[in-house]
């Protein structure tokens, strides 16, 4: 008689063999992933820090412009001599106006530029570094396990599961039966 089919059960042991290997590839990709989440944890602190950063050296830029502007304005002050006795220039003073609207405007450009162009520059360049960090955690993680298609075997014919096994029982009953001439 026949023993059963020597594909199925090939394939039945591939098939247990691929599902193993897919089984270590998902634990694989698993420790992948956790090591991206701990790893984006990271990359969103920085951001985060980074943006702390840059508000705060705007904030400090603020102070010290405004510091500025106090120091300016109490210097105009002292320097300005203000006289109710008449007989003076109405042009007297004018210089000392001028250098303090001059100091003024130069401390607010310094402000502008800085809380303006200087910040939004370092802003995109954070965002960037934090783009970057990303791309290289995804590159690291790579693509999933795929268990692929299923275990292919080959199938046996009618011939094979019904004729033949009946032909080899026919042929060792005649064989019995004729004292082995056959």
């Amino acid at each position: 008689m026949c023993a059963g089919n020597r594909e199925k059960q090939a394939a039945r042991i591939e098939h247990n063999r691929r599902v193993g290997q897919f089984k270590m590839d998902s634990a694989k990709y698993w420790n992948s992933e956790t090591s991206y989440v701990r790893a984006e944890d990271k990359a969103v602190m920085g951001y985060s820090r980074a943006s702390g950063d840059i508000e705060s050296s705007m904030r400090d830029a603020i102070g010290d412009s405004r510091l500025a502007m106090a120091q300016n304005a109490a210097m105009f002050a002292t320097k300005r001599k203000i006289s109710d006795e008449g007989g003076r220039s109405t042009r007297a003073g004018r210089n000392t106006y001028l250098n303090f609207l001059n100091k003024q405007a130069t401390i607010e450009t310094r402000l502008r530029d800085y809380t303006g162009k200087k910040a939004a520059r370092a802003q995109i360049g954070a965002q960037r570094q934090l783009a970057n960090v990303r791309a290289g955690n995804v590159e690291k993680l790579g693509l999933p396990p795929e268990f692929g298609p299923p275990t292919q075997y080959r199938r046996r014919s009618f011939f094979e599961k019904v004729i033949q096994p009946a032909f080899g029982v026919a042929k060792t009953v005649v064989g019995l039966g004729f004292g082995g001439l056959v």
